[in-house]
This record gives C-alpha cells, sequence and structure tokens, in this order.
C-alpha cells in the first residue's frame, strides 16, 4: 500500500497480503491440507476459499467534497429515473 488498481481507484491503507497470511494461520491451513490427502471417513470432500472485500469508505473527506466522486445517500448508485 497505498495502490491504484485497473479502474485508477486509489487505496491509501491496508496490508492485504497480511491478512489473507493471518487467514491462513487462523485456519491451519496445513492442518486441512491434510484432511484432504487423508481424506474424510464419510467420503465428503474438504475444500477451502477466500476473498478480500474492501469497502468505499470516508465518503465525507475533500475528496467526495470536491466533487471528484458522485455519492447518494443509503446507496452506491445513482437514484433511478
Amino acid at each position: 500500500m497505498p495502490f491504484d488498481n485497473i479502474t485508477n481507484k486509489h487505496f491509501d491503507s491496508g496490508d492485504y497480503p497480511e491478512a489473507v497470511r493471518r487467514a491462513l494461520n487462523a485456519i491451519d491451513i496445513p492442518a486441512v491440507r491434510e484432511r484432504q490427502r487423508s481424506q474424510e471417513p464419510d467420503g465428503r470432500l474438504i475444500g477451502t476459499g477466500l476473498a478480500v472485500y474492501c469497502e468505499q469508505a470516508a465518503h465525507g473527506t475533500s475528496v467526495y467534497a470536491a466533487g471528484a466522486y458522485r455519492w447518494y445517500p443509503a446507496t452506491n448508485r445513482p437514484p433511478r429515473a
């Protein structure tokens, strides 16, 4: 961090690689992999999945106040016509 994504949105904080490392550590991924190798007694398959979600915030900052972004209260999209 900081990071500008493909749509040129600027992310100025967060350590997403570290967040993923912590998640993997919390679920003990080596133990999960061992369960996958040895298989479950009832034949179930064991999997893992991770997702990272970054929510817009700081709508009251100077960037929004300057009109760089349009914001509609209680939604992230323009009102319907």
